[in-house]
């Protein structure tokens, strides 16, 4: 398996990054495509937005495909002139400095504050080489072994990797800034860090064990 140099990777992403762009070109018929190149994690919750607005505003006997829904949703959230009666309604999501004030750390669930603010750092499954963005609250320290519900202890794992990580031999622990040191059954440790405010993911770092020689190393996971 190829290592990856951490470097390397930094400055190619940071490289795309700075390739973003916005451009339209016409196609005929009155018709003109608009192509949006955007980080990954930016462009899949763009599309979710415009996935999950779409469908609200298909009414009884509206003929417009789920595709057609799509394009009207996405000019009215972004251009919807003052004149034009709103086809979609907003909510805007406020994130808390400080989401564990007068939270209780013994209750299972956390609170609407803390999920938001969670949800914010990770932005997807925290577990090494995994970019699922369908994921569940997951206390690092287990609820169940007295883990408190801090943003501290609390991370993004899909369901696959939130089953995996509580299976015997695996070892998990959270810095907090929400960096993780994963410990897998046969003696391999990762520490995978949230993205920042990029939208770009620290690539995986392999952690040196103690009984073997040689600096750490950015590598890909085994799984």
């Amino acid at each position: 398996m190829a290592r990856v140099d951490a470097n390397s990777v930094a400055k190619r992403r940071a490289k795309a990054i700075a390739q973003r762009s916005v451009k339209m070109w016409e196609i005929g018929d009155g018709m003109s495509a608009l192509d949006a190149i955007l980080p990954t994690p930016v462009a899949e919750t763009a599309f979710a937005v415009i996935d999950a607005t779409a469908p609200q505003a298909i009414t009884p006997g509206d003929e417009r495909s789920i595709d057609q829904a799509r394009a009207d949703a996405l000019v009215d959230l972004i251009c919807l002139p003052p004149d034009m009666a709103p086809r979609i309604s907003y909510q805007i999501q406020v994130i808390s400095p400080d989401p564990d004030l007068d939270a209780d750390p013994t209750r299972r669930l956390p609170t609407a504050a803390q999920a938001r603010y969670v949800k914010a750092r990770d932005q997807h499954c925290v577990n090494p080489g995994c970019r699922a963005t369908r994921t569940e609250h997951d206390h690092t320290i287990a609820h169940t072994t007295g883990g408190p519900t801090l943003t501290k202890n609390l991370t993004l794992r899909c369901p696959k990797h939130h089953r995996i990580k509580h299976l015997p031999g695996w070892k998990a622990t959270q810095d907090p800034d929400g960096t993780i040191t994963l410990t897998t059954p046969s003696g391999r440790t990762y520490r995978t860090r949230p993205p920042d405010e990029e939208g770009i993911d620290p690539p995986t770092e392999r952690v040196r064990s103690p009984l073997r020689l040689g600096p750490a190393s950015a590598d890909r996971p085994p799984f």
